[in-house]
């Protein structure tokens, strides 16, 4: 992450499309629908965004990078998961999460 130097507006990216992968895997249905039609537009935005802003019409690398570290978020997000679900299936209630609130409601 400290490579890449994500901008603000590619920062926003990369966390609506962790946000909207997690809702549309978990609700399904019309919301996943939604959460579809929104990542589109984000991704027409932010694809407006390098060619006209940044002047950059060339940027499949970075997108390649901040997708790698999405996935790497992504991969840690679903081990945590797994613990809190061994942890409900023992009651190991007493071991540390770094994040709990995201796995209890899960």
């Amino acid at each position: 992450m400290l490579d890449l130097e994500p901008t603000h507006e590619e920062l926003s990216y990369m966390i609506c499309q962790l946000c909207f992968h997690q809702v549309g895997k978990k609700l399904q249905g019309n919301i996943l629908k939604t959460v579809e039609k929104l990542q589109e537009v984000l991704s027409n935005n932010l694809h407006d965004y390098y060619v006209n802003q940044m002047n950059q019409p060339k940027y499949s690398k970075r997108i390649a990078r901040m997708m790698k570290i999405n996935n790497t978020v992504e991969q840690c997000l679903y081990r945590d998961r797994v613990k809190a679900d061994l942890m409900k299936v023992f009651e190991v209630f007493h071991v540390e999460c770094s994040h709990p609130g995201i796995f209890l409601n899960a």
